[in-house]
């Protein structure tokens, strides 16, 4: 006999009533994303599809599935929801007399063995096999076994505490940027995101900041988006671009005392800019305020210019520069100008 199903009868339909193409991300109307909506609806699935019992409450399911066919392993309910439709679509027909032989102690009985034989018998192996992975520490194979156990006898709901178990194991191991993505598909188990708070925290301890960056960006709260920023202001701090830097250190909230990277990021740009273009490191070095010798590099600002004047034959101008500047006062071969006028005061 051919399987009937229940695919395509219902497209995703947004909380507000609107429903989504197939390449669209976003509701149109509400703005919620598309990842939102298919992630509520499995959970529906996954909590409704255990307890649901008849035809009534399964084919609605069923067709759900088909509205988020590209979602996880939204194929695997597909499969279990069809064996269950299938079940007890054979059993209302049974109903109608092609069992009127049958004594009723023989049609429970095997109505318990196709039960055991389609509820059980293709998911018990995996569920047991995950059970004694976990025993054993081996999440990784635990967690492939739960998901080939399809919700039989929990596994599903087992499935985020074994994440978290594998994340906890990989943190002690120092694997913090593997770790944090194994807290994440825990789906906020337990004090998950607490742990990868402190993943990227370790990650910023060992001057890794470019996977630092990467696990506060699992995160979404204010705090870890500052952590984002402060993390890739220290990459380009590696990589000696301070002008970056600067902007990234601007929105990081003063996290690790970002306030300090930025002094010294306009005190590097101020003091970069000391030669070529003495405005600019005006400005950097006034924003640096008291980080290092800033203040007296601004008096060196001044001394360039009274060079530039000297340079370009303006003596009277230079002279009066150099002047207002402490005598001991140098800066590469500046020096030496100075000298030379304040000698012929």
């Amino acid at each position: 006999m051919k399987k009937e199903t229940q695919k395509g009868t219902l497209p995703l339909t947004c909380s507000c009533g609107a429903i989504f193409s197939n390449d669209q991300l976003f509701c149109t109307t509400c703005g919620t994303s598309k990842e939102e909506l298919q992630k509520s609806k499995y959970k529906e699935i996954c909590e409704k599809a255990k307890t649901a019992a008849s035809l009534k409450e399964l084919e609605p399911l069923r067709a759900s599935c088909d509205a988020i066919s590209d979602y996880r392993n939204i194929t695997e309910w597909q499969a279990f929801l069809d064996k269950k439709i299938d079940i007890l679509k054979k059993k209302k027909k049974k109903k109608t007399g092609r069992i009127i032989g049958l004594s009723s102690a023989v049609v429970v009985l095997a109505a318990l063995a196709v039960l055991f034989v389609i509820f059980v018998m293709p998911y018990l192996p995996h569920f047991m096999k995950a059970e004694k992975a976990v025993k054993s520490g081996d999440y990784v194979l635990a967690i492939e076994e739960y998901k080939q156990a399809e919700g039989f006898l929990g596994s599903d709901e087992k499935l985020p505490e074994t994440y978290y178990a594998y994340g906890a194991a990989l943190q002690d191991e120092e694997k913090y940027l593997d770790a944090a993505n194994a807290f994440t598909d825990s789906d906020n188990h337990a004090d998950a995101e607490t742990r990868i708070a402190e993943c990227g925290k370790a990650l910023i301890q060992k001057k890794q900041y470019g996977d630092a960056s990467k696990v506060f960006s699992l995160l979404s709260t204010k705090e870890s988006k500052a952590y984002v920023n402060y993390a890739n202001g220290m990459e380009q701090v590696q990589k000696k671009n301070y002008a970056k830097a600067l902007e990234y250190f601007e929105k990081a909230d003063d996290v690790e005392g970002s306030a300090k990277r930025i002094d010294q990021a306009h005190y590097v740009l101020g003091k970069q800019a000391i030669s070529t273009d003495t405005e600019s490191a005006r400005n950097h070095l006034r924003a640096a305020g008291d980080y290092k010798d800033a203040k007296n590099l601004l008096k060196v600002c001044d001394l360039m210019d009274a060079e530039q004047e000297a340079q370009a034959g303006n003596l009277n101008e230079a002279l009066a520069m150099f002047k207002k500047l402490p005598a001991n006062l140098s800066y590469d071969q500046v020096s030496f100008l100075h000298m030379i006028f304040t000698e012929n005061i």
